[in-house]
């Protein structure tokens, strides 16, 4: 992870603090001795980071599907960090002091079928 350090010296586009992945994010620099990011953009929205990251030599930090299209148009690319702790479930997040609407329900009936097709594959 040599790479790692280096990309302090350009805009990194971070998600922020009430996102869901903010805590997996801090947790993996820290275990990799960087606790600032002088050039921190906190952003959760995707069409933000990536036009900031194709304008720009800006890090991002995004899930790899979200950017899958532009790497393999060779726009955009990854850098050789290994990042094992960043990967983790992924699903449906809503918030617990709202009643859940029957649309979120019958897109989660949809997720569930189509993975249990997927696996049963």
């Amino acid at each position: 992870d040599a790479t790692l350090p280096a990309i302090l010296d350009y805009p990194v586009v971070c998600p922020p603090a009430k996102s869901a992945i903010h805590p997996l994010v801090e947790a993996f620099f820290l275990a990799k001795g960087i606790g600032d990011i002088p050039n921190r953009i906190e952003s959760v929205s995707a069409a933000f980071g990536r036009a900031f990251a194709l304008a720009s030599d800006a890090v991002w930090i995004i899930s790899r599907g979200v950017a899958a299209n532009d790497i393999a148009a060779g726009q955009l690319r990854t850098l050789p960090i290994d990042a094992p702790s960043t990967r983790g479930p992924i699903g449906l997040i809503a918030r617990s002091d709202q009643t859940r609407s029957a649309n979120l329900d019958a897109l989660e009936t949809v997720i569930r079928t189509l993975l249990a097709e997927e696996k049963a594959a």
